[in-house]
């Protein structure tokens, strides 16, 4: 090879590992700066902050120098100790990081997109103002301690999606007496909840699960577990919003009013609300 092809050649090799160097830029959205380093040419994740209001939505795309980039993560440690009272996740993110929220002890509204499929070790530890958390149908990972010490979190829906819940994931959390679980097919899990969860908290499961908790560890350990019982569309509360599923655990809509449960095709749902669930038939 002459000289001339090996300094060809060097330069191209300079210049590709340049256009695949991460990028770190800023951008403002609805009162709060943050900072986003890219991933590669078309998505980005948080990685910071310049400021920011303690109500925070993160925006699904960003722009920098003319290109787009779709957010698809918060990156380790983000927002921690920080005195935020509302988070919205944008329904592009795939993944939170470890201690993303940690000790956000103000955080008392959480919305999760359905696109997350993993949350982070320790990720909204100590969120102590979180009452009730529904997380979404596309996630697979619970990272150890990821709610733990949440110390006013009394209710939890737990997706049939979900293969995977780390140790100590909701301990310390002694308030949580409802656990709502759609996984169709459970498997074993070890100390993820209190004894207080366990002996006075009601795990509530699909019609024609319960053999298979009372089965496996540490789901068989709930002094109180119930199956989904049928009601009509009757005993909802004018005033109440649910989130509706189908019977294999897939959300269909969410923030549905009683209007909008007339609207729904015939078939049978589960509802679940902050703090109830059952299933109806249309």
């Amino acid at each position: 090879m002459t000289l001339k092809k090996l300094f060809l050649l060097a330069i191209a090799i300079i210049a590709a590992g340049l256009s695949s160097a991460a990028t770190d830029f800023t951008y403002t959205y609805e009162g709060s700066k943050l900072k986003y380093t890219t991933i590669n040419d078309s998505t980005c994740s948080v990685v910071g902050f310049c400021y920011l209001i303690e109500d925070l939505k993160i925006p699904e795309k960003v722009t920098y120098k003319d290109i787009s980039y779709t957010v698809t993560a918060v990156e380790n440690a983000t927002f921690e100790r920080l005195d935020l009272t509302s988070v919205t996740l944008p329904n592009s993110l795939t993944s939170i990081g470890n201690e993303a929220f940690f000790r956000c002890s103000h955080l008392r509204s959480l919305k999760l997109p359905n696109s997350l499929t993993s949350i982070g070790i320790y990720a909204f530890y100590q969120c102590s103002d979180l009452t009730s958390v529904t997380l979404p149908n596309s996630l697979t990972s619970i990272g150890e301690s990821a709610l733990g010490n949440c110390s006013e979190l009394n209710s939890i829906t737990i997706p049939n999606s979900v293969t995977s819940i780390g140790t100590r994931a909701f301990k310390g959390c002694d308030m949580l007496r409802e656990v709502y679980s759609n996984i169709k097919d459970p498997f074993a899990i070890n100390d993820v909840f209190d004894n207080a969860t366990l002996n006075e908290g009601v795990l509530r499961v699909i019609s024609g699960t319960i053999d298979k908790y009372r089965a496996v560890a540490q789901w068989n350990q709930f002094a109180n577990i119930k199956e989904d019982r049928v009601s009509s569309v009757a005993e909802v509360d004018g005033d109440e919003v649910f989130s509706v599923y189908g019977l294999d655990g897939v959300e269909v809509r969410c923030d549905c009013s009683l209007r909008e449960l007339d609207t729904l095709p015939k078939g049978v749902y589960i509802l679940v609300s902050a703090s109830r669930r059952f299933k109806i038939v249309r």
